[in-house]
């Protein structure tokens, strides 16, 4: 049975925010070893990702902790 990756860190390199929707430009650093840049539109109405594209997806992850990672981090941008 494979194990899920560990997503160590998620840093936030831009945001920009409009009423409806923010851009979010960032990195995820997987397992301490896999670091990609990631891109995403959250529509802050509905709360939810319109769209995640990872640069470097490599599957084996939580998707829900990912955004709770990166939503979290936004927090502290």
């Amino acid at each position: 049975m494979a194990t899920a990756m560990t997503i160590t860190e998620v840093n936030i390199i831009t945001v920009d925010k409009s009423e409806e929707s923010w851009l979010i430009e960032g990195e995820i650093i997987f397992e301490e070893e896999l670091i990609t840049s990631f891109e995403g539109t959250y529509n802050s109405i509905t709360e939810e990702f319109e769209e995640l594209i990872i640069e470097t997806d490599p599957k084996g992850y939580d998707k829900d902790e990912l955004i709770e990672k990166i939503l979290k981090a936004v927090e502290e941008y």
